[in-house]
């Protein structure tokens, strides 16, 4: 239940009409609604056609008359009526009239004296104890108070003991700026007091005239008016509105819907519902403007969370760090059954690094009910993090089994997997996630399954699946065979390599780089020996014009390519080019540390045993016995042990 009072210091600045403009609007987008009539003295919500009782009921007066007699609160549902219509999408709207009106209801106004029953009756008590029953027996998301004018016990009441919020309507001339001083001062020592609260202040121009400001009168007062009440920006403006609807008291955000004041009293609305973090669509865009802009919109730049600096919102507001703090605590409270609300924090709390906290909310929001694979993937990224290999690569793991995965979630598992050191992914192939890929995701994929055996027997059965669809097209299918290849080397399956890449005889001559190095690696495993006249080829495309070979171009630079190409020079006794590509390849791994695909074993490898791998061809250049990890475990390995001098 949150509490938001409407206050005029003086009248004629239609703050009765805002409030039930904004009340209405509140009901009809589902909202549960409570209207409370304080302004005792010109009780004004019942008399809105829309809003009238059947018959004249009784309310805030005849309340407190019964409390003063029976020195107990009376049971506060005989005092609400509801309004039937008003109300969409599940929202309800109550009302609780200043009273009957009748011939008693002016002396039993005149007879509440409210010092004394502060004093002497408990008044204090009595007032909690209405904002208890309001709760209990109408569960409102809101409660709007309409105050009396003034500086007055009532005003006092409603501005300080009884909202969350308080929304100061004024005409800017100089009569309100004198009266509204104190009245705003009051509201913020409200939050020093002994069982005070920090209230939010939302200050609305109203009855604004919609004329040529030539002589800039208007900007000067508001102004004067922002200085002398310190806010750093209106809430709202409510322009004069020049139509005789406003005789009949309709409600335009119901009846007139599309018109300008409608619009603006909505946009009241909307900035009422942004600071009440009771309120579901309230917290939740609060928390994606944080996720936006927290650590990056800040004066003085970013800071840690305990540090009093200042927040701009998108929409311009300024939040002291400790008020955001404040805010994310009730939405903790708040929602703690929640499972979007509950994802949104974890998200909060990973962005400023508070990853057991994160995980936590992720743990939450998963009992709770979100299953799906976006919270099981951020789960298990936050367990890699925490250093739970074990836990990340089961989470991904269930994540990829739940259900479809969208291709950047895939290859997020992949990389999670590949972190995590996860050696059988076979698995994959018959999960809910694979199943729902296209034969390209299938080929996009594919190369980030490299890293083991398990994940290139799977890129085998996957690809092999997208080479069997009819939807694949020829430039695909080409990507797939080269992935293929590669995968089927890396297992030592050369033959079916070759059988991939030469499925119709070529000449030597016609083969691309890619085919014609691969096609050698492959034959090397086969034969035990590197075969020359692919080797050759890889070499003169290299030192070709890069219209021979229009693609290399785009790969020169990477690492891989420099390896490769350190091979083929090697194997042709081109030793110093060998030793160049070599060095190159060092330096390119070192110059952009990341896991790369390693000529010497056929499998996507880490920084370190890349530059592990390049070491040994080192070795090889050198002349010592070493051979490529790929050819471990073939025949061709074993007979080149066999011949090798001992």
């Amino acid at each position: 239940m949150y509490v938001t009072t409407f206050y005029s210091f003086k009248g004629g600045v239609g703050r009765s009409l805002a409030l039930v403009n904004v009340g209405v609007a509140l009901a009809r987008s589902g909202r549960r609604v409570l209207l409370a009539d304080f302004d005792l003295h010109a009780p004004g919500i019942h008399t809105f056609d829309a809003l009238k009782p059947p018959q004249p009921h009784a309310g805030i007066v005849e309340y407190v008359t019964q409390y003063r007699t029976a020195r107990a609160s009376p049971d506060v549902r005989e005092f609400v009526y509801e309004v039937e219509g008003a109300s969409r999408h599940g929202g309800r709207l109550w009302v609780m009239p200043s009273g009957k009106g009748d011939a008693h209801f002016q002396a039993s106004l005149a007879a509440i004296q409210w010092q004394d029953l502060y004093a002497h009756l408990d008044g204090y008590f009595m007032i909690e104890d209405l904002k208890a029953q309001w709760r209990e027996a109408f569960q409102p998301d809101y409660v709007l108070i309409d105050s009396l004018t003034g500086h007055t016990d009532v005003a006092g009441i409603c501005t300080r003991q009884l909202p969350d919020a308080v929304v100061i309507l004024f005409f800017p001339n100089e009569q309100n700026l004198y009266g509204l001083r104190q009245i705003v001062a009051d509201i913020r020592r409200e939050a020093a007091e002994p069982q005070g609260k920090a209230i939010t202040l939302h200050f609305v121009m109203s009855n604004v005239p919609d004329l040529d400001d030539e002589e800039q009168i208007l900007r000067r007062r508001m102004r004067a008016f922002k200085e002398a009440l310190g806010y750093d920006r209106l809430t709202a403006t409510i322009h004069h509105y020049s139509s005789l609807a406003l005789l009949n008291q309709a409600i335009f955000v119901q009846d007139r819907p599309r018109s300008r004041l409608a619009r603006e009293y909505r946009e009241l609305r909307d900035a009422i519902v942004a600071q009440n973090m009771q309120d579901r669509e309230a917290a939740i865009r609060f928390m994606r403007d944080l996720l936006a802009y927290r650590g990056v919109v800040r004066e003085g730049g970013p800071a840690p969370r305990d540090t009093y600096c200042r927040l701009v919102t998108p929409q311009g507001d300024r939040i002291d760090a400790r008020v955001v703090d404040e805010r994310l605590a009730d939405i903790e409270q708040n929602f703690t059954q929640d499972p979007h609300v509950l994802m949104l924090l974890a998200a909060l709390r990973d962005k400023e690094g508070n990853l057991e906290e994160a995980l936590a909310w992720l743990e939450r929001a998963i009992a709770m009910g979100n299953t799906s694979g976006a919270a099981l993937l951020v789960r298990a990224e936050i367990r890699l993090r925490l250093g739970d290999a074990a836990g990340a690569v089961a989470g991904v793991q269930e994540a990829f089994c739940s259900g479809p995965l969208e291709y950047s979630q895939v290859v997020l598992v992949l990389n999670i997997l590949r972190q995590g050191g996860a050696e059988s992914l076979e698995w994959l192939t018959d999960s809910a996630a694979a199943k729902s890929l296209s034969p390209v995701e299938l080929v996009l994929i594919s190369p980030h399954l490299q890293f083991t055996a398990g994940g290139q027997r799977a890129a085998v059965e996957l690809l092999t699946k997208a080479l069997g669809d009819a939807r694949l097209a020829a430039e695909m299918r080409d990507v797939a065979r080269k992935n293929l290849s590669l995968a089927l080397i890396g297992l030592g399956r050369f033959e079916e390599a070759l059988n991939v890449l030469f499925a119709e005889p070529v000449d030597t001559c016609r083969l691309s780089i890619h085919d014609a190095f691969n096609g050698a690696m492959a034959r090397w495993g086969l034969t035990g020996t590197p075969p020359e006249d692919l080797f050759r080829r890889v070499v003169d495309l290299d030192e070709a014009p890069a219209a021979a070979e229009p693609f290399t171009a785009l790969f020169k630079e990477g690492a891989n390519y420099q390896q490769c190409l350190a091979v083929a020079h090697w194997s042709l006794g081109n030793l110093q080019q060998a030793e160049q590509y070599i060095s190159q390849a060092e330096q390119a791994a070192l110059a952009q540390p990341q896991w790369e695909f390693s000529c010497w074993r056929y499998r996507l490898v880490s920084p370190s045993d890349f530059a592990g791998d390049c070491r040994q061809i080192r070795e090889l250049i050198a002349g010592r016995p070493v051979r490529p990890l790929f050819l471990a475990g073939t025949a061709a390995a074993q007979l080149a042990e066999q011949t090798s001098p001992a």
